[in-house]
């Protein structure tokens, strides 16, 4: 929570989801010591997976597209367009160019297919939140199983338990 309350600069707002308490008490913090409003990020809406990502609806803008399949690179499309609105008053940022801006975004390592034979896919899930969307990722997508995932690599575990969440994932499966 430090880490991310770092970047806050003053009197520049903040969008902020519902992360764990301890991260918003440490955020909220920062921000009211340098006098930095706090926009809360809203939800999703008519969000469903197809072939060429995830399709969804944010306030006002319907039917916008993710080419990534992780539930994490729809939290981060929800951020930049709560940066985009935020600052509509400094530049004004069109829907068509929302759109457009959302459907070319690349993040290297979030749900990223480096081999089709044999498939490999890497997210580079990287704190407790990013790694709970990964496996949540994994069981909505169906991605290991569906595709015939042959190596899952889990890059930030913490305790036995969380490499016990991805395998009892893949053992009710038979995987």
């Amino acid at each position: 929570a430090e880490h991310k309350a770092g970047i806050i600069k003053e009197e520049v707002p903040v969008p902020l989801d519902e992360f764990d308490q301890e991260v918003v008490s440490t955020i909220a913090e920062r921000a009211d010591y340098l006098n930095s409003k706090i926009e809360l990020v809203g939800k999703t809406h008519n969000v469903y997976l197809k072939e060429d990502g995830y399709h969804f609806d944010y306030y006002i803008y319907e039917d916008l597209i993710i080419k990534r399949k992780s539930l994490a690179s729809l939290k981060d499309a929800t951020f930049a367009i709560e940066a985009v609105t935020l600052l509509k008053d400094k530049f004004f940022v069109s829907e068509e160019h929302i759109k457009g801006g959302l459907i070319k975004n690349y993040i290297p390592a979030r749900m990223e297919i480096v081999s089709n034979k044999p498939l490999i896919i890497i997210d580079g899930a990287h704190n407790p939140e990013a790694c709970h969307f990964l496996v949540k990722d994994i069981e909505n997508i169906g991605y290991a199983i569906e595709f015939g995932v042959d190596y899952i690599a889990h890059s930030f575990v913490r305790r036995p338990a969380d490499v016990m969440a991805v395998r009892e994932l893949l053992m009710a499966q038979n995987s």
